[in-house]
């Protein structure tokens, strides 16, 4: 089921939008509008997912790895072309 609601935008960002789907970015306002928010939706819960990855590793560290793993893993990730 869909529910339309209203939105206020000031001129200066209904004028960015616009451009942004005569760039070809969006097909219409209503499809950027609901990319907006799908984008704001799956950034809030990977931020959650991260959160709760955090707190997992603050309850339970991780144990001390060996010093000879940790330096090889940095040499192949120095080593990386990214």
């Amino acid at each position: 089921m869909a529910i339309q609601i209203a939105i206020r935008f000031t001129d200066d960002t209904l004028a960015c939008l616009d451009e942004l789907i005569q760039a070809g970015e969006f097909a219409n306002r209503t499809e950027a509008v609901r990319t907006a928010v799908d984008l704001l939706i799956r950034d809030a819960q990977r931020r959650r997912t991260d959160e709760a990855i955090i707190a997992g590793y603050r309850r339970v560290p991780d144990a001390k790895s060996d010093a000879w793993l940790e330096a090889a893993t940095r040499a192949m990730v120095t080593a990386e072309p990214w």
